[in-house]
């Protein structure tokens, strides 16, 4: 009995972690998204009607991006 109470104490710190992690990584995804998009349009000297087609499209997905950058690893650059 004890270590079931042991496991639901364990589970439920886990699920407020995954809680607290996943709306701080929203937060940080959409800064990072604004700053890629803000890129994009300086680099590429795209026009606001065709960045408001963009942000029209990541605005749709709850997770496109760059990626989880303390994960992702890009082979092809300085820091890769």
């Amino acid at each position: 009995m004890r270590a079931y109470r042991v496991l639901t104490v364990l589970l439920g710190l886990a699920s407020s972690i995954m809680a607290i992690h996943s709306s701080a990584f929203a937060q940080s995804l959409k800064d990072r998204n604004d700053a890629l998009l803000a890129r994009l349009q300086q680099v590429h000297g795209l026009s606001e009607g065709q960045m408001r087609a963009v942000r029209e499209i990541f605005s749709a997905s709850g997770y496109i991006g760059e990626g989880n950058p303390a994960i992702t690893q890009h082979p092809l650059t300085p820091n890769g």
